[in-house]
């Protein structure tokens, strides 16, 4: 980024592929409109009063055609020089007098330029997005979007709406607002919430502002009359030291009233970036008709404040919600606090992924423009627009990427003939096209990305020079030691549970086995993996002690408890580890050591099987420590495994998986995993073995692997 000496910030093609655009913040007075005194007709779902060319979806005529259509632009466009950033408008309001929050809102200005209109091929759109960058055409194209207040918000401001609002100067317009049947003769039709056109639907998308507490009730009888099956979250409840939505669902297994509805949660799954939760909803009083209706709830929980996410998560998350099932066939509802800026992000992304899957095109700012064109502030900053090209990039990447359980086990594009291979020849060019993607997409960190470990005193700690830990992924020690150094070879990679529910590590030098049990010690590993093939030199003699003795390092004890053969040739050690500066506590280590090539070669899928049965255990309360994976470069064979639990739990619990996305998305942290084709297709094999295996009964391993799985859960913590 190159800042200008009037303060105005340029995105430029050096910055770090996943930082996020800075703007420069002007102040632009909030937009006054007219107060009608009274409401408009009680109506329920239906077009816009005064339909205009683009009523019926953004994609029923061509990206010129809406461009060159009177009526579907605010203004003409004109071209900039190039110097020309737009400001991004910082309306910090007050308090509203029914309690909306204080917070910043954008807008942008009425500089413009000539944008992109035209739809760009799926095939072509990495390019388009560095050109963008190299010209600085995400600022000139964002600033020519339309501004504030396209149309009337009439009903908004009315006296007895104005307190529904959860931000001053944020509503939706009169013309396609969700208007409530009004259920009390004093009740009002207003929720701050907007149809939005889908690609060739219109109506396809509810967005609308988190809840407040006194409007909890509106949001689920607008679900209810909406046919809504699925709500899409992508806020946390607070985001510190503000709070983002109140909580309109009660906790697991429990029951609320909400005015005239019962919420029931049914089931809770928390994942490392999201969770899902299955709602019963059921109408209050309605003694002729008991339904209840099953609501999926989905909550992306990794979406930082004034920042943009990992767009690979994002991505991960979408194609969960796109895939997964629902009887009721109305609009999908999707909410962040303001119902504008996160919103307008995976509306938008949801839209084009439908458009390059029915043309292998996409329109990202006609797209953009329409939906802003329905509610103000949709993708609210250039961050956001920016941030909506990347996370697009990866999901056109990915879009072929979703195996779903019941294709491999019925689909007859999976059965093979040739008993020499274990995938079809057609499964295998597919994965040869995604693996060359995932290849040519692998991540460069900069020098800045991973200062620590090239500083002078931790240089000689890495065993490979181009193997480093990314600085946001990388593992701080804290045990105190001669050096005071806090630096390890060693990331953190979300399993599917917990953003850090694994550490990948390589197999330690001579001189770092001290802080390879500072590691184990600082964040209460329960269990490692050690995966190294090849001479006796690679195995680190001394890391372990032998069974029945012990060892000593620093202020650390590790004692061998026992030592056996396990399954497939992988033994498993006990071990208790002290440190004496704490005190008398021991905490419990369970090892997996797997040493023989016939496993490491990747042929045999049972032993790695087995393996992540006992890895990818739902937490039973609480969040367990990390799972400390192990091999030689700290990379390869450890981002495989992790990639495979992840990949298998996916299976299981969602009916589908994305092997490409969890792989690229362990490369933001460990750019070096699935270097090798070889590794990628033993991935899916293994899946495929899987599927096969519990479709038709537990595998011949499963009861040694529930005593393995009773053991971690019993004997975490123990004295010896």
């Amino acid at each position: 980024m190159v800042r200008t000496s009037t303060g105005v910030v340029q995105v430029t093609s050096s910055d770090v592929r996943h930082s996020t655009p800075k703007v420069t913040v002007t102040q632009e007075p909030p937009t006054t409109s007219q107060t009608r005194t009274t409401p408009g007709p009680s109506v329920s779902r239906g077009p816009p009063t005064t339909p205009g060319p683009e009523t019926l979806g953004p994609f029923l005529m061509s990206s010129t055609e809406r461009w060159n259509t009177p009526g579907t632009t605010d203004r003409h466009p004109k071209l900039l020089d190039t110097s020309t950033v737009a400001g991004i408008a910082d309306q910090t309001s007050s308090l509203t007098p029914g309690g909306g929050q204080e917070d910043a809102v954008y807008a942008n200005t009425i500089q413009l330029f000539a944008p992109t209109t035209t739809p760009i091929s799926c095939q072509n759109f990495r390019n388009h997005t560095s050109h963008l960058l190299k010209n600085n055409g995400f600022t000139r194209e964002y600033e020519a979007l339309p501004g504030d207040f396209c149309d009337s918000v009439n009903d908004a401001i009315l006296p007895q709406n104005i307190s529904r609002n959860r931000f001053k100067g944020l509503y939706p317009y009169d013309n396609n607002r969700v208007v409530l049947r009004p259920i009390e003769r004093d009740d009002t039709d207003y929720i701050n919430a907007s149809y939005i056109d889908g690609y060739k639907e219109s109506m396809a998308y509810i967005a609308t502002q988190g809840p407040l507490p006194g409007t909890i009730p509106d949001f689920w009888h607008m679900v209810w009359s909406e046919d809504c099956g699925k709500i899409v979250m992508l806020t946390n409840l607070v985001e510190p030291p503000k709070v983002k939505c109140a909580k309109y669902w009660p906790d697991e297994a429990q029951s609320e009233a909400y005015g005239h509805y019962s919420i029931t949660c049914l089931k809770v799954n928390t994942y490392s970036h999201y969770v899902h939760r299955v709602l019963s909803l059921s109408r209050s009083g309605d003694q002729e008709n008991q339904e209840a209706r099953k609501i999926h709830h989905f909550q992306f929980t990794a979406w930082p404040d004034h920042d943009v996410p990992n767009p690979t998560a994002l991505v991960i998350f979408h194609t969960l919600v796109r895939h997964s099932p629902t009887l009721h066939e109305g609009p999908l509802l999707v909410h962040c606090s303001a119902g504008v800026g996160r919103s307008g992000t995976y509306i938008a992304l949801d839209i084009l992924t439908r458009e390059a899957e029915a043309t292998s095109c996409v329109s990202v700012f006609p797209t953009v423009r329409h939906i802003r064109r329905q509610r103000m502030k949709m993708v609210q900053n250039l961050a956001q627009y920016w941030f909506l090209h990347e996370a697009l990039a990866e999901a056109l990447e990915s879009m072929d990427s979703v195996i779903m359980a019941h294709d491999v086990l019925h689909g007859s594009v999976w059965k093979s003939d040739d008993k020499t291979s274990q995938l079809p020849d057609g499964v295998r060019k597919k994965l040869l096209a995604q693996f060359q993607a995932l290849d040519s997409q692998r991540p460069q960190p900069s020098m800045e990305q991973t200062k620590t470990a090239r500083q002078q005193e931790n240089v000689w700690k890495n065993r490979f020079p181009d193997i480093l830990p990314v600085e946001e992924y990388r593992v701080c020690l804290w045990t105190p030691d001669e050096s005071a150094s806090d630096y390890i070879n060693a990331v953190f990679l979300p399993s599917h549970y917990d953003h850090m529910g694994f550490i990948a590590t390589q197999l330690p030098l001579a001189d770092t086995v001290l802080d390879f049990w500072r590691m184990t010690f600082d964040w209460k590993v329960a269990t490692i993996v050690q995966l190294i093939d090849g001479p006796p030199d690679q195995h680190s003699d001394g890391l372990f002690p032998v069974p029945g003795s012990h060892i000593s390092l620093g202020p650390f004890t590790v004692c061998s408890k026992d030592a056996s053969p396990w399954l497939h040739g992988i033994h498993r050690q006990t071990l208790m580890v002290q440190n004496k500066e704490v005190g008398d506590i021991w905490q419990s280590v369970q090892v997996y050591l797997v040493s023989s090539p016939d496993i490491l070669n990747m042929k045999n899928t049972a032993p790695w099987l087995s393996l992540t049965k006992v890895l990818a255990q739902v937490p039973s309360q609480g969040t367990p420590p990390p799972v400390l994976i192990q091999c030689f470069d700290g990379a390869s064979k450890s981002c495989f495994l992790i990639a495979l639990a992840i990949t298998l739990r996916s299976i299981d619990e969602n009916g589908q998986a994305s092997p490409y996305l969890i792989a690229h998305l362990l490369q933001n942290a460990r750019p070096q995993a699935f270097m090798h084709f070889e590794e990628y297709e033993f991935l899916i094999c293994c899946m495929v073995d899987h599927l096969r295996k519990t479709n038709k009964s537990l595998p011949d391993d499963q009861e040694v692997i529930d005593q393995s799985i009773r053991w971690q859960n019993e004997n975490t913590y123990g004295n010896i």
